[in-house]
């Protein structure tokens, strides 16, 4: 699966067609979080593809669509380090934050806007 990498029985780590910046971002459990997660860098982090198939001394508990599990994602890290020479740091940022509201207060939506059928409580009525 393009752009996810994968724990397999046997203490195997693959990835197909994964960018650098995937794999960091799978590396460090940012797997379903937005670009912008992971910040510097050189631009082929971005562009450049590469397919991974690594075999370690340990068992690893299968990946999920959430992400890889704790012993995998350091497994890749050291992978990053040392196939890439990967040294990376956190830091928190101040961002702007957005909520999408109703603004009519008889709940109902624009005539251009429909209900989602999948997440949503239409008993909440955008009220919290």
């Amino acid at each position: 699966m393009p752009g996810r990498a994968q724990t397999l029985r046997g203490g195997n780590i693959v990835g197909r067609g994964m960018t650098v910046k995937e794999l960091i971002r799978d590396a460090y459990g940012f797997r379903n979080r937005a670009r912008g997660e992971v910040i510097g860098g050189p631009s082929w982090l971005d562009s450049e593809v590469y397919d991974i198939q690594a075999k370690f001394t340990q068992e690893f508990p299968a990946s999920t669509s959430l992400g890889l599990p704790p012993t995998g994602e350091l497994a890749l890290r050291a992978l990053l380090a040392d196939r890439f020479k990967l040294t990376a740091h956190f830091e928190t940022q101040q961002r702007p934050i957005y909520e999408l509201v109703l603004f009519r207060r008889d709940g109902k939506l624009g005539p251009n806007l429909k209900p989602s059928k999948a997440g949503a409580d239409p008993s909440s009525n955008g009220k919290r």
